[in-house]
């Protein structure tokens, strides 16, 4: 590969991949502004960038604005303006290959599966502890799965 080729294929992946970014960015969407407010906290101290939306047409404004920064969405499965498939779908016509991690409050495996189905990278269970959310998507910036349990227990799939 000719040095030119590959120095754009190069900062192609940084674009696209979290983990080359020195502050990986995170879009979080939840209805519930205390959610929003500790999630925040956790991934701030974690030296992540954090993007806060309170339902889905702020989340896709968000994107749209800031998806060169934004490498990974965190989006609950119960918000209700646009409800998650419309969300997702927006997302995914900005981006079809983004990370979307869901925050569901149902422990239903139904709902779980349907989720994956629809391509999360992950399914956290809430309520979780925020140190094993940022583990989960720690893990997932480095392109390893990982899911969080309903019994708050993070680790691979």
């Amino acid at each position: 590969m000719d040095p030119v080729a590959e120095k754009t294929k190069t900062a192609e992946d940084e674009q696209t991949v979290g983990h080359l970014r020195d502050r990986p960015g995170v879009l979080v969407v939840d209805a519930e502004h205390i959610v929003r407010v500790m999630v925040q906290l956790a991934l701030e101290r974690e030296s992540l960038d954090v993007w806060l939306a309170s339902n889905g047409r702020e989340a896709i404004h968000l994107y749209h604005e800031h998806r060169d920064e934004i490498d990974v969405v965190l989006l609950d499965d119960g918000i209700t303006d646009l409800e998650w498939p419309q969300t997702l779908d927006a997302l995914r016509e900005l981006n079809p290959n983004l990370l979307v991690c869901f925050m569901s409050g149902s422990t239903d495996s139904h709902r779980t599966e349907e989720l994956r189905h629809r391509g999360a990278a992950c399914v956290v269970a809430k309520p979780f502890r925020l140190d094993h959310l940022v583990r989960v998507l720690r893990l997932l910036l480095l392109g390893v799965p990982a899911d969080l349990s309903p019994s708050g227990e993070g680790g691979q799939r």
